[in-house]
């Protein structure tokens, strides 16, 4: 139940985090366009608005689907990690309380302490918290669209 709960919780969530990657993305991509179509510009280049570019609208559709895609994963990630954590807390919490080498209210607020505390362990075994890990999936995809949309821009100039 704690699994399904989470997920439940971060559902109610999800479109507004999709909106914000999705504005993040748009607003980083005409950002990065606008600076090279200023240069092209001055060479007497006419760039093709991004709006009007079938080509850079599926980059940016498919690059934020793919990262959107990630942060699902991460969400999956975090909601077993999460579960884990819990199942280990309560166990450690109920072993202290059973030996009566604690009392309830210090076993429950550690146990608190430590459930607050969850990481995102990658298949490399590298550990981030929640928000760097939200992060780097979100940058690294913006960079990677932002990079992609330049090079096909410079393609685009080139004819």
């Amino acid at each position: 139940m704690l699994y399904d709960d989470i997920i439940t919780e971060v559902a109610k969530y999800s479109e507004t985090s999709k909106n914000i990657v999705k504005k993040t993305f748009e607003n980083s991509a005409i950002k990065a366009l606008s600076f090279d179509d200023s240069i092209y510009k001055k060479q007497g280049l006419k760039p093709i608005p991004i709006k009007q570019s079938e080509t850079m609208l599926n980059l940016l559709k498919n690059t934020l689907s793919k990262t959107n895609g990630s942060l699902y994963n991460l969400t999956l990630t975090t909601a077993n990690t999460s579960q884990k954590k819990f199942i280990q807390a309560c166990d450690e919490a109920y072993m202290q309380i059973a030996s009566g080498a604690f009392d309830y209210n210090t076993v429950i607020n550690k146990a608190i302490k430590e459930l607050g505390n969850v990481q995102v362990e990658y298949p490399s075994k590298y550990k981030l918290n929640v928000k760097s890990a939200v992060k780097r999936a979100v940058m690294t995809g913006v960079n990677q669209t932002c990079l992609k949309m330049q090079e096909l821009r410079a393609e685009e100039m080139r004819l």
